[in-house]
């Protein structure tokens, strides 16, 4: 049965429905993740993660090293000459921009910037259409 999210479903429903959407193909070194202000775009496979700006739409490959966490994951690295980490870690998170929850936190930091997000298990967007957030 295909994830979908309900228009006016209940925040904690929205949070339970991506979870289970989430675990489909999933695993602790898969995410999606999202941050605004300004706005990137994570996804990571294993130990490769593609980093998506408004800059580089069609996304910057970076190899990384994995790190499970206690509550997560963290994936390090040089990028541009700078060295990065990416966190993810398993505590709900509603987007700024859309309003829509997710499942995980997520923390990106290159050099002396630090951007943080919102992140989902696996490496899709997730499953809503405009007007689906809560």
């Amino acid at each position: 049965m295909p994830c979908r999210l309900v228009n006016n479903a209940l925040p904690a429903a929205l949070l339970v429905l991506l979870a289970g959407c989430s675990s489909m193909g999933g695993s602790d070194k898969a995410y999606w993740a999202v941050g605004q202000e300004p706005f990137w775009q994570i996804t990571v496979q294993d130990e490769v993660l593609v980093l998506r700006t408004p800059d580089q739409p069609v996304g910057d490959t970076i190899a990384a090293r994995h790190q499970p966490l206690p509550n997560g994951a963290r994936w390090q690295g040089s990028h541009q000459s700078r060295p990065f980490s990416f966190e993810v870690r398993a505590s709900p998170c509603r987007d700024v921009m859309s309003g829509a929850l997710f499942t995980h936190t997520a923390e990106w930091q290159s050099g002396n910037r630090q951007a943080a997000g919102c992140a989902i298990s696996g490496t899709q967007a997730p499953p809503w259409r405009e007007g689906d957030a809560p």
